[in-house]
Formats: C-alpha cells, sequence, structure tokens
C-alpha cells in the first residue's frame, strides 16, 4: 500500500548503510533491499530516490546492467523543474554502471548527455567526464570518437602552459 511504502524505502536505506555517518560500523545488504526496492518499483511506486538506492544496490552485487536501468529509470522520474545537478549525477551513474556492464557505447552516450546536460545547466564538466567518455569509445572500437571526446575536452578545458612547466 501507499502507506508501506515510506517504511520500506527507510528499511531499504538502512540495509545500503545510506546513513553511514550514524554507524560507521554498517555492513550493506543489498541482496536484502534489493527486492524490498523491486517491489515498490514492481507497484508503480518508485520515486527517482527508490530507483537512484535500487541502482546503488545492484551496484553492490555487481549486477551492473540492472544498476543502469534502475538509474534511467529514476532519470525517467525526475520531478519536472528538477535541476540539472540531479541529472548528471544519474547519468554519470549510469554510464558508470554501464562502463562496469562493459556496454561501452551505450556509457559513452551517458557520458556525452551528461556532458551536455552540465554545459546547458552552466555546471561544470571534469576532465574526468570527458576522459571516460573517451576510453569508452575506445573499447567500444570507435577510434574517431575517442579522438573527438578527448580534443572535445581540451577545447573545453585547455591545458595551462604556466602549470605544465612546474611540473
Amino acid at each position: 500500500t501507499d502507506a508501506e511504502v515510506p517504511i520500506i524505502l527507510e528499511r531499504a536505506s538502512k540495509l545500503l548503510c545510506k546513513d553511514q555517518a550514524a554507524k560507521p560500523d554498517c555492513e550493506p545488504q543489498p541482496k536484502s533491499a534489493i527486492p524490498m526496492l523491486s517491489r515498490i518499483r514492481d507497484y508503480d511506486k518508485a520515486t527517482a530516490i527508490t530507483l537512484e538506492l535500487l541502482g546503488a544496490a545492484y551496484m553492490q552485487v555487481q549486477e551492473y546492467q540492472k544498476a543502469a536501468e534502475s538509474y534511467d529509470e529514476a532519470l525517467d522520474k525526475l520531478p519536472t523543474g528538477t535541476g540539472e545537478a540531479e541529472k548528471v549525477t544519474l547519468l554519470i551513474k549510469a554510464a558508470e554502471a554501464l562502463y562496469k556492464a562493459q556496454n561501452f557505447a551505450s556509457a559513452a552516450e551517458r557520458y556525452e548527455k551528461a556532458i551536455e546536460t552540465s554545459v546547458k545547466g552552466k555546471l561544470p564538466v571534469t576532465d574526468k567526464l570527458y576522459l571516460q567518455k573517451a576510453r569508452s569509445y575506445r573499447f567500444a572500437g570507435n577510434p574517431v570518437l575517442v579522438l573527438e571526446s578527448a580534443l572535445q575536452g581540451l577545447r573545453a578545458d585547455p591545458p595551462n602552459p604556466d602549470k605544465l612547466d612546474d611540473e
């Protein structure tokens, strides 16, 4: 029922040690949390937060493709007016999961979308995003897009010659 959802969510969050600052000795129990969170999703009661937790649980048990699917679902469930930073976070989590699942072309697409969303929202784009996008294209077997990604990163954040002399 609707009344059970917050209770289940709180229990699953504790099983995943999301309040670890309060309990530093917490041992994550993702195998116990996954069925709880899946049940909420299956009854179409899941919010973006629920699906992000499900993605985190799948990452902990190394079910990376399912984690990416959960992060993508969370992205779709974000409320209207959600900030670009939250979208970028979910895109990066999905990209990382897809990379670990060795679904490199899809990972590169999510990294690209994270970069575009960051630029659109006037958020800083880290070198790591460009690097991970280039790596993903490399493992996907697309050398042209590797080079393009690397150049895109250099154009966005050109090297500082003064900094290079210090190294």
